[in-house]
């Protein structure tokens, strides 16, 4: 009888540990990597289209949602970001990003990390040329089919 209780114990816990020990999902963090670099760049040339509107499609609309602008030591969430944008909008008459360096780290099959440096050519609504370079870090996630900017933060980290 012992010996029947023992070994439908271990039965019993070997049933128990094979149902609770999943694997991680896996997934492919090349193809992760190359989808997000291709939705920076279009954010890139959206921008360089649109002017700053064209951030708009890229940003998370969540409430999950925060941004650390240049200049800022906390972070702020769509709405006040969708006003900042907004009301610099016009100001501007053309944006180019170009990605000096860029990391991309695949976290999961719903989000990736990035950082990088970025050269930011401006031209104002009064012709004035500003030149900057800054530094870029954040979070995106994956929206049905799209990446979107999730968090995270750019500093300017030069002038010309």
């Amino acid at each position: 009888m012992k010996i029947t209780i023992y070994i439908l114990t271990i039965i019993s816990t070997l049933a128990l540990v094979s149902c609770n020990t999943k694997s991680p999902k896996e997934f492919d963090t090349t193809l992760i990597e190359e989808e997000v670099k291709q939705m920076l760049m279009a954010y890139d040339d959206s921008v360089r289209k649109n002017g700053i509107n064209g951030e708009f499609f890229f940003l998370d609309k969540s409430d999950a949602f925060y941004w650390v602008p240049p200049g800022y030591k906390y972070a702020l969430h769509y709405d006040s970001i969708s006003k900042i944008l907004l009301k610099n909008a016009p100001h501007f008459r053309y944006i180019d990003n170009s990605w000096e360096k860029l990391q991309i780290m695949g976290l999961s099959d719903q989000y990736a990390s990035f950082n990088g440096v970025i050269n930011n050519y401006a031209i104002t609504s009064d012709s004035d040329t500003i030149v900057t370079k800054l530094s870029e870090t954040g979070i995106v996630v994956r929206r049905g089919n799209d990446w979107k900017l999730l968090s995270g933060q750019t500093v300017i980290i030069g002038h010309e």
